[in-house]
C-alpha cells in the first residue's frame, strides 16, 4: 500500500490511509490493449525485422505505440476506487490535464451489489458494482475485475467502520456522563434519597 499512498497522495487528506484500491474500466481497456499491441508494437516489429527500408518509419510507429501504452497504463492506474480509513474516493482519469474525484462517506452508504453482463465479461470476471446511498441515489462503478470479491470486501470494511464509529460514540458519551456526574458531585456532594 505504500506505492498507492505515494501515487494517490494528491487525492488524500491528512491522516488518511488507503486500505484497498479497486481499479475499474477494465471492460474499456481490453479491446484497446489488443488493438494497440498489434498495430503499434507487434506489426511494426515484424515489419522492421523483415524489411530493409523504412526502418525509421517502423521505429516511429513503435515509439507512438509505447506512448499510447503509457497512456493506457495511466488510465488504468488512475481510474480507481480508493477505500480509505475515512471515505471511499472514486478517481476518474479523463486525460493528462483532466481528472475528477468524488468522495462517499461510509455513513451515507446503504448497500453494495454487483452485476456481470455479457459473455466476455463473464469469461474475464468483469462486472459493475452498485453503491446505493441512504438517499436512494445509486453510484455505479463500471468494469471492476472480480466484482463479487470487492463487493464483499467493501461490505466488510463498511461494517468495520460502523463498529469503530459506535465504539467512538460510546466512549464520547461515557466521557460526557462521567464529566456531568463529577460536576454534580463537586457542586452538591453525594446525596442519597429514600423513597
Amino acid at each position: 500500500m505504500k506505492f498507492y499512498n505515494y501515487v494517490y497522495r494528491k487525492f488524500l487528506e491528512e491522516d488518511e490511509v488507503i486500505e484497498q484500491v479497486i481499479h475499474h474500466n477494465y471492460d474499456e481497456l481490453i479491446k484497446p490493449i489488443f488493438i494497440q499491441f498489434f498495430i503499434f508494437i507487434a506489426f511494426p516489429i515484424f515489419a522492421w525485422a523483415n524489411t530493409e527500408h523504412l526502418s525509421f518509419l517502423w521505429l516511429g510507429i513503435i515509439i507512438i505505440g509505447l506512448f499510447k501504452s503509457i497512456n493506457l497504463f495511466l488510465y488504468w492506474l488512475f481510474n480507481s476506487l480508493m477505500v480509505t480509513n475515512l471515505n471511499i474516493v472514486d478517481n476518474k482519469w479523463i486525460s493528462f490535464f483532466q481528472r475528477a474525484s468524488e468522495r462517499i462517506d461510509y455513513s451515507q452508504i446503504e448497500s453494495f451489489s454487483y452485476e456481470i453482463n455479457g459473455v466476455i465479461n463473464t469469461i474475464f470476471n468483469i462486472g459493475d458494482i452498485h453503491i446505493t446511498k441512504l438517499s436512494g441515489e445509486e453510484y455505479l462503478l463500471k468494469g471492476i475485475y472480480k466484482p463479487q470479491f470487492f463487493c464483499n470486501r467493501l461490505n466488510h470494511i463498511q461494517i468495520k467502520k460502523a463498529k469503530e464509529e459506535i465504539y467512538k460514540d460510546h466512549t464520547q458519551l461515557k466521557d460526557i456522563l462521567t464529566t456531568v456526574v463529577q460536576k454534580h458531585i463537586a457542586e452538591h456532594g453525594i446525596t442519597v434519597t429514600n423513597d
